[in-house]
């Protein structure tokens, strides 16, 4: 990841020249093909990642973007389990709502 673009346009002339094979380079020397295969392997994966800079940026402003939405999305499920509490409370009070008149009458007819 630290290969900046300057390297790589000095690397890039190295492609094309006719010396810089893999086969040519191991007739000199072992330590020469190692060399053509790390140099083409280091601009291959410059031009990979190039392409996939862009794609990991927007991955990473997506997944923050869902974060922020699964956060949104606990909170409104907390808050409809209160509503559902409140509203069982509530419930149950109006269906005592009877009981108490009742009550409350024979209260004061005592």
């Amino acid at each position: 990841d630290s290969l900046t673009t300057a390297v790589v346009e000095q690397l890039r002339p190295l492609e094309t020249h006719p010396l810089f094979e893999p086969l040519v380079a191991r007739r000199i020397s072992l330590t020469a093909e190692a060399m053509v295969l790390w140099t083409r392997s280091l601009l291959a994966y410059y031009d990979v990642m190039q392409d996939v800079a862009p794609k990991k940026e927007r991955f990473r402003e997506l997944m923050s973007e869902l974060e922020a939405q699964e956060k949104h999305l606990a909170k409104s499920r907390q808050r409809l389990l209160r509503l559902r509490l409140e509203s069982e409370d509530s419930s149950k009070v109006t269906a005592m709502a009877p009981q108490a008149s009742q009550i409350s009458a024979a209260l004061r007819a005592a």
